[in-house]
């Protein structure tokens, strides 16, 4: 809440000084990695000769058993699962106002959130087993990008994402029709979850 306070703060300052360019507000919808598919909103600020603009993504995304009964690949166990992306940063842009090729650092925070009702334990061979695992995960995003377009814009961006998270968000207990409990540990993961993955979305909407 503090980071959106922080940049709903930017855009009032920034009224304030005049318009850095016509149509400075942007609002459309974004589909990739890491965010999926969210909303996306953007302000050029006069600032920098009106080059920089705060930018923030948001993402919820949830799904419920039925959604996965339909996928063979998919353990039909899954009960639900919810996806939360907010995203946070700043566009710079090279060339033009609010226009063209930009360069883009944010911090963003993903949330997932896996319930179950029919795990099987490798260690005792005990089924049905329900539970629930709470993932968040902090990232740092560096993007390239253009926006392309004046009231109807098309926005390409391609980076890599820094992703971090502690291991105890992978460790949950299980418990069984018979009222016994199981913890599971992710022994496999390092005690800080660090690692890289490329970004790439697609976006668009309007400008105004």
């Amino acid at each position: 809440m503090k980071k959106l306070f922080v940049f709903m703060m930017l855009i009032i300052a920034s009224y304030s000084q005049g318009l850095a360019q016509e149509r400075p507000m942007r609002i459309g919808a974004k589909l990739g990695i890491p965010n999926i598919s969210g909303l996306h909103f953007e302000y050029v600020t006069p600032w920098l000769d009106g080059k920089l603009a705060p930018s923030l993504d948001i993402s919820y995304i949830p799904l419920n058993a039925s959604s996965f009964r339909s996928y063979k690949s998919v353990d039909n166990g899954i009960e639900s699962f919810y996806y939360s992306y907010v995203e946070l940063g700043l566009n710079y842009y090279f060339f033009k106002q609010g226009r063209g090729l930009y360069t883009n650092v944010s911090l963003a925070r993903a949330h997932l959130d896996f319930s179950f009702s029919d795990y099987q334990s490798d260690e005792s061979g005990k089924r049905g087993g329900v539970g629930e695992l709470d993932v968040n995960l902090n990232l740092i995003n560096f993007k390239l990008g253009a926006k392309l377009g004046k009231t109807f814009y098309f926005r390409p961006e391609i980076g890599v994402s820094v992703i971090g998270g502690n291991v105890d968000d992978f460790n949950f207990t299980v418990t069984y029709p018979d009222g016994t409990t199981e913890r599971v540990d992710a022994d496999d993961i390092s005690d800080v979850l660090i690692s890289l993955t490329p970004v790439f979305n697609i976006g668009f909407g309007f400008a105004f």
